[in-house]
Formats: C-alpha cells, structure tokens, sequence
C-alpha cells in the first residue's frame, strides 16, 4: 500500500512538471511572438516619424504653397496694430 501511494505521488508530479514545463515552453514562444510585433511596431514608428519630418520640411512646403497657392510674402502694409484695429472695430459699432 505504501509503495503504491509513493509510485501515484511521483507519477503526479512527473505529470504536474511535464504540465508546468509544456506551459512554460507555450509562455516562451508568445512572449517571443510578442517582443517581434513590438519591434516591428516600433520600426514602422521611426519609418512613419520620418516620412512626417520629410513631408514637413520648411523647404518642402515653401516650394509647395509657390506652386500650388500663388501667395506672395506679406507686406508691411497689410499688417496693422491693435490701435487701429481696436479704432475700426468702435467706429463699426458707432454706425451700427
């Protein structure tokens, strides 16, 4: 009887290991799958970043807007202060 309840403790641990082992093993292999998709997520990133800075480049969209917007620089002229702004602004509202 003795030899028997030693012989079925040892077969479930053999078991319980084999379990804990194999799971172990499964663990391993996603968190393998996992640190994979990261870097590539994380290379996509950089690749993404830089198409951002290129597609943003002062020089790049200053050649853009010439081409496609027909703008010319501000003139001095055409800026005015908040004096001025602030005396339309009542004159407006005097007539109104």
């Amino acid at each position: 009887m003795r030899i028997s309840f030693i012989v079925l403790f040892i077969s479930m641990m053999v078991f319980v290991t084999y379990q804990t082992s194999y799971k172990v093993k499964e663990m391993k292999d996603e968190l393998h799958i996992s640190q994979r998709q990261l870097a590539d997520e994380k290379e996509e990133l950089q690749t993404l970043k830089a198409e951002w800075m290129y597609l943003n480049s002062t020089e790049r969209l200053a050649s853009l807007s010439g081409k496609y917007l027909n703008t010319t620089p501000v003139q001095p002229v055409q800026l005015a202060n908040l004096y001025e702004h602030r005396k339309y602004a009542q004159a407006s509202l005097e007539t109104k």
